[in-house]
């Protein structure tokens, strides 16, 4: 639910949101470099909000380990990062605008949970991949344990036959096949 309500606020938010930061940026005293570093974060942000959702929610959907790991790095870095250099520019500045300061604190509101909940989930995913595998390793192992001590009982392993002196050679030679005995 997370995600999904972070899709449509990412929508409204970077339009509102660098449309806010262009205005305050023609009449702000904020140095150039801090500028220059704040419009990087936004280009960052626009470049990896995509890709991190979409690796968010193919990674819960269909549980893949690879998706949700690359979902967390994202989460922090650039996205955190970024979040986190907007918020501490929008404190710094001289007219803090307060629907500048409250989109951005939603922003990591929602940042921040999914970056705890997105660790947990992995922790647990690896955990239960882990038990499936060796769950069924075993099972596959079970079964091949069966299958020879099977053949081992109805005498129609390869050790059973070269220990009863009927091996398939053996029969043929004497000219009796093993479906006559």
């Amino acid at each position: 639910m997370l995600m999904y309500f972070n899709v449509w606020y990412s929508l409204l938010w970077l339009p509102s949101d660098l449309s806010l930061f262009i205005y305050q940026a023609a009449k702000s005293d904020l140095s150039d470099i801090l500028l220059v570093f704040v419009a990087i974060a936004y280009a960052l942000w626009l470049l990896a909000e995509p890709f991190r959702l979409y690796l968010g929610y193919a990674g819960n959907l269909y549980e893949k380990v690879p998706h949700l790991s690359a979902f967390t790095l994202l989460t922090v870095f650039p996205q955190l990062a970024a979040m986190i250099l907007l918020f501490v520019t929008n404190l710094i500045g001289d007219d803090m605008r307060s629907y500048h300061f409250a989109s951005q604190l939603l922003m990591l509101f929602f940042l921040v949970p999914e970056l705890l909940l997105a660790v947990w989930q992995l922790r647990l995913m690896i955990k239960s991949q882990t038990f499936t595998f060796y769950h069924r390793w075993r099972v596959h192992a079970a079964g091949i344990t069966a299958v020879i001590e099977m053949d081992e009982q109805r005498g129609s392993s390869p050790q059973a036959q070269q220990q009863h002196g009927s091996s398939p050679q053996a029969q043929q030679q004497h000219g009796s096949s093993p479906q006559a005995q």
